[in-house]
């Protein structure tokens, strides 16, 4: 698949009876039912014009629930941003009452996405979306992958998380080029565990930029991937997912302040930014979480 793609995949063919037809066109037709012609009016701010009480607010709450299934604060502000006009009412878990024990036991971020959203729909019995992401390291097998939460455990800061994926990408690069790359069909973690280069050698004698390109910027040894599964689920079992992946390089220090957790050492060529140095809707328009939302907007705005 080429870098960056969006795939999606549907788990059940199905249309669950929650969005089949419109959920505002039923909403109309109830507001049309309650206040006789004066249904018939215009929307307003205050609701509709000929005497019906019904606002605009009310319409898209009646529409229907979503319900995040994630109790990460940053995550609740990028979902509500790129879904803020998909026709339901958005809301975290905390504030939809839900506290439910949700076990992350999948192989992938596609069955861990698809766990969280339908222990969520299920325990509440509205719609659920979720998503499970985190950051692949190509020499490193992959790490940390769909540990990327709990990496050094979950209450490890990121600051530390990320200081030491630098160094362990750095220890590969500096081994990989000590010995001209001929450990090339080598394991990155078995070379790890074997690496002599380097480990008796004072900083200034290594290389100040391991596994730079031609022109001295993170090069492809150094190559790693956000991923983003992003799951809707209804109570009835039905899921929908879709994921989403932007492509990169592990700087060779943090840098930016927007983002949260691996974003500041998440760098990317074409750009020459970090992930952290992008604004939240720069973020948005490339990013893995952005590339999976935004494919399950235009789903959901199909749907509902």
């Amino acid at each position: 698949k080429p870098a960056g793609t969006v795939s999606a995949r549907k788990f059940q063919t199905k249309r669950p009876k929650e969005i089949q037809g419109s959920a505002r066109k039923r909403f109309r037709q109830r507001r049309q039912d309650d206040c006789g012609n004066g249904g018939n009016g215009q929307d307003t701010e205050g609701g509709v014009q000929g005497g019906c009480s019904y606002s605009l607010a009310q319409e898209k709450t009646m529409a229907g629930k979503m319900i995040v299934a994630t109790g990460n604060r940053n995550k609740m502000i990028e979902i509500r941003e790129i879904l803020s006009d998909v026709d339901v009412e958005i809301v975290s878990m905390k504030e939809a009452g839900i506290r439910v024990e949700i076990v992350e036991n999948g192989r992938s971020f596609a069955e861990n996405s698809a766990i969280k959203a339908l222990t969520v729909a299920k325990a509440s019995g509205e719609m659920a979306i979720a998503d499970d992401s985190g950051l692949v390291i190509d020499c490193l097998r992959g790490e940390p992958g769909i540990w990327s939460a709990r990496y050094m455990g979950e209450d490890t800061p990121y600051e530390l998380k990320n200081r030491t994926l630098i160094s362990r990408v750095n220890d590969f690069c500096r081994g990989y080029e000590a010995a001209g790359g001929a450990i090339a069909a080598m394991e990155g973690a078995e070379f790890l565990e074997n690496r002599t280069a380097g480990e008796n050698q004072a900083p200034e004698m290594l290389n100040d930029c391991p596994g730079a390109d031609e022109n001295g910027k993170p090069g492809r040894l150094r190559s790693a991937r956000f991923v983003c599964a992003c799951t809707c689920a209804w109570p009835d079992g039905t899921v929908k997912t879709i994921v989403g992946q932007m492509e990169g390089r592990i700087a060779y220090a943090p840098a930016g302040s927007h983002g949260f957790g691996y974003d500041p050492i998440f760098y990317l060529p074409q750009l020459e930014k970090t992930s952290a140095e992008l604004l939240p809707e720069e973020k948005n328009a490339i990013s893995h979480r952005g590339k999976a939302f935004t494919a399950m907007h235009d789903y959901l705005a199909a749907v509902l």
